[in-house]
């Protein structure tokens, strides 16, 4: 699969857009079809009260509000990747309007068919799901309810929807992750940067930074076969390091903002949301809310706690953090070589001056 994505992300940025193009509304209808299919095909749904109100605590933690926060594992799972255009940035017409606007769709696409499906599931569910949905036969509970509603045929044709969409997922998040490398190596903070970043003049792609990527990939999925324990930690690193990636740029909006004389793009909030003016609520509410479901989906799901069951996300994402930390000290990586930001002389924005322009230079690297 892994090269197949890779074969995918080498093509020209015309045909990823032609073929990335069926993604949003396959994965659209998939979602709404699989919601009507599950709530008209289940024989037996739960009601409303049970869906909204019912706690089961087997975590051993011995709360029901705790057994409700670990519960946005599924909601941090939807709520993610949605930025993955903006590392198309460069092969955009307009980019810095349109990915925004990109962002701010998908944010609420996403959270709207997440929100129905996840509640799809819950009237889907048996009175003992415990036993018959979550350890089912069938290994994956998603499967079960599949089975349960469509029966073999039925359960089949919508789990070909789900395989579907992952495979779109794949993709996208395959084709992001080599261009976000692109963009390092570009601003020499890789090991072999040149090598990275060169373009392949027949595509006009960053083929050595996809391949790159699709190796490393596989040699990260071989851990999988010496260690389910750090596998899964490394699988559980996405949702609350993606959501802490985000903060970190708003995060040092807030902080640089005034300082450098920051001059808004052609989309901003205030903008988009005028009168409200917003922006800064909502930046707090975001930092506020991500480092607190980021303490709760880096702690462990079940107690006691032992070597078996611990989360060790949080000992991956340390080693992550820390390493990145030392390797920016140690090179020679100054921040992104933006012409607006990088290029610019001292007071040569707004008659910044020399310190000013230093902080600049902080907040793109932060950025």
């Amino acid at each position: 699969m892994l090269v197949i994505f890779g074969i995918i992300c080498t093509l020209t940025t015309k045909k990823l857009h032609q073929i990335i193009l069926w993604f949003a509304p396959i994965n659209i209808l998939a979602t709404i079809g699989i919601c009507i299919a599950l709530l008209i095909c289940t024989p037996d749904k739960r009601s409303a009260s049970f869906v909204f109100t019912h706690f089961t605590d087997d975590s051993g933690w011995g709360s029901k509000g705790w057994s409700f926060l670990l519960g946005f594992l599924n909601v941090a799972w939807c709520m993610t990747d949605y930025d993955a255009t903006t590392h198309l940035s460069e092969e955009t017409h307009d980019a810095a309007i349109r990915g925004p606007y990109a962002i701010v769709n998908a944010i609420f696409v996403t959270g709207i068919l997440g929100f129905l499906l996840n509640v799809t599931f819950g009237f889907c569910l048996t009175e003992s799901y415990m036993d018959d949905i979550v350890n089912s036969p069938t290994g994956f509970p998603v499967a079960q309810i599949f089975l349960n509603a469509g029966g073999r045929s039925g359960g089949t044709a919508m789990l070909f929807l789900v395989i579907l969409v992952q495979f779109f997922t794949g993709a996208s998040a395959l084709l992001a992750n080599s261009r976000m490398t692109y963009a390092f190596a570009r601003d020499e903070a890789l090991p072999f940067s040149n090598f990275f970043s060169r373009i392949w003049r027949v595509t006009g792609t960053p083929v050595n930074a996809v391949w790159f990527v699709v190796i490393f990939c596989a040699c990260l999925n071989l851990i999988g076969l010496g260690s389910t324990q750090t596998i899964t930690a490394i699988f559980n690193l996405c949702a609350p390091c993606l959501d802490l990636s985000y903060i970190a740029v708003i995060a040092a909006h807030l902080w640089y903002a005034k300082r450098i004389n920051f001059i808004p793009g052609p989309f901003d909030l205030d903008t988009l949301l005028k009168p409200l003016k917003v922006s800064k609520l909502l930046n707090v509410v975001a930092i506020v809310w991500v480092i607190f479901i980021s303490v709760v989906l880096f702690c462990p799901t079940s107690k006691p706690v032992t070597a078996e069951n611990m989360n060790y996300a949080i000992v991956i994402a340390g080693f992550v953090a820390v390493f990145s930390m030392i390797w920016y000290r140690f090179t020679s990586y100054t921040g992104p070589r933006t012409q607006d930001v990088m290029g610019s002389g001292p007071g040569e924005r707004g008659g910044a001056s020399s310190a000013e322009d230093e902080e600049a230079r902080d907040y793109a690297t932060f950025a």
